[in-house]
């Protein structure tokens, strides 16, 4: 909105005449009708219509201010309503709410506010009360103008910081796409990976497991024992898996009804996009901690040949190799499998044993290659150690990629810069690792992004 535009229409309120009340109500107007004009977004259409009238449920309304598409800066929704009195009592704050009960119910996502002036005598009991049924927002307007302020100087913050990773991230694909083009690299891929493609996440995968070979349980249920089991999926597999004949069951299980069902590679274009890296030949190995072999079907769509692996290597040929180190219950061949790693005691045996083949494998391709780390949430303690003990004998050059969401701790802006601090941490955590984080917000981001970093270099004249 031109600042002009809305001075004029301030002077203008101000100008009109009436009684003491009538006018002290309408410099209280004209301070917030300045206030929110300064921070609507034209080019979305916000306005804001004063005066506006309504007829709900046969019976008229009137109220100062009507914002019908919201103001997106301020976090306020569409068809929200202001009404401002300069002295508040208690019958015009109960007739106030009456209003905002029928305006809520033809519009349940808008918001009421009731705005007064400093010398309202309503007493704090009523006016308690009266914020408790949360029909009206309910504010001092000295107190709105100044959250006003407040909410505009954050939200150029949090822009402000959204600008600051996203052109970062422009960089660190910019250095990855060099490495791609320049190094030998290795795709680690995690449960996210299947997940595109319609696969279970690892909650998904245990909670189904606990179903089948425990009792029947609830969602509830799932995540208390999984909080007693510390939020470990390794200690969850544990409680879950008791002898070799329920392993034998919970294998067939997950074959037939898990980690197959609903999945449609076609629909993946995070698969495509990794089909894609894999085409360029510039890939020299994959690692996958999934159960499911998605990833050797689609790379065959793409006459691919592919080698998948769940003990120590064979000879290789021509094939890429895929290295299924939690093991493999293949969907086409499922007499042709590996006892899938699930367990605590499992996964101790490959902790202990540095010469264990999954250790070798990943040690290699962390020490002599490039490596990706695509669907991984980059906890595991396992694939934490090896990055340390790779790290730490390489010459600290940080070059390994991880694809990481912003997943926030607070959902308020309040805690922003809470939020930031947990991010910053995370990234300072995996390049003490040797790993690049390339943020996303959204799973989508990740195939564009992957398609740039195998993209042709461009020589720049």
């Amino acid at each position: 909105m031109d600042i002009d535009n809305v001075l004029e229409k301030r002077n203008q309120l101000i100008d009109e005449q009436g009684g003491y009340t009538a006018v002290r109500e309408r410099l209280l107007l004209a301070r917030v009708y300045f206030a929110l004009g300064l921070r609507i977004d034209d080019g979305k259409g916000e306005s804001i219509i004063l005066s506006y009238k309504n007829s709900i449920e046969n019976r008229m309304v009137l109220f100062d201010i009507y914002l019908p598409k919201g103001i997106s800066i301020l976090k306020i929704p569409a068809n929200s309503v202001i009404e401002i009195k300069g002295n508040l009592i208690a019958d015009a704050l109960h007739r106030s709410n009456d209003i905002a009960k029928l305006w809520k119910h033809k519009y349940p996502n808008s918001k009421v506010y009731l705005l007064y002036g400093e010398n309202s005598i309503v007493s704090e009991t009523v006016l308690r009360k009266a914020k408790s049924l949360r029909l009206s927002d309910i504010y001092k307007v000295d107190k709105f103008i100044s959250d006003v302020e407040k909410k505009k100087k954050l939200n150029d913050t949090i822009r402000q910081e959204e600008k600051t990773w996203k052109e970062k991230r422009i960089a660190i694909l910019d250095s990855a796409q060099f490495s791609f083009r320049e190094d030998n690299c290795t795709l680690f891929l995690g449960a996210g990976v299947s997940q595109d493609a319609g696969g279970p996440s690892w909650n998904t995968l245990l909670m189904k497991s606990v179903k089948r070979l425990r009792k029947p349980l609830t969602k509830v249920d799932f995540n208390r024992i999984y909080k007693a089991c510390s939020m470990s999926p390794i200690i969850m597999g544990r409680y879950i898996v008791g002898d070799k004949k329920q392993k034998e069951i919970l294998t067939k299980y997950l074959h037939d009804y898990v980690l197959y069902k609903d999945v449609d590679i076609k629909e993946s274009k995070l698969i495509s996009a990794i089909c894609h890296m894999v085409s360029t030949r510039k890939i020299e190995s994959i690692i996958t901690y999934n159960y499911d072999d998605l990833i050797e079907t689609a790379l065959t769509q793409y006459n691919i040949e592919v080698a998948s692996l769940f003990s120590k290597s064979r000879s290789l040929k021509d094939e890429i190799p895929v290295y299924h180190v939690h093991g493999l219950i293949p969907e086409k061949t499922p007499d042709v499998q590996s006892t899938p790693v699930l367990s605590e005691e499992e996964y101790h045996a490959i902790y202990s044993d540095s010469y264990h083949w999954s250790n070798v494998e990943q040690l290699h391709a962390l020490d002599r290659n490039t490596c990706f780390f695509i669907g991984l949430s980059m906890t595991d303690p396992n694939l934490r150690r090896l990055l340390d003990i790779s790290h730490k004998d390489s010459d600290k050059e940080i070059r390994h990629f991880a694809f990481l969401k912003r997943e926030k701790l607070y959902a308020s802006d309040k805690k922003h810069e809470k939020n930031e601090v947990h991010f910053r941490i995370i990234e300072n955590q995996l390049e003490d690792l040797g790993v690049n984080v390339i943020w996303y917000e959204n799973h989508k981001e990740i195939p564009p992004m992957l398609e740039k970093i195998c993209a042709e270099l461009k020589l720049v004249e």
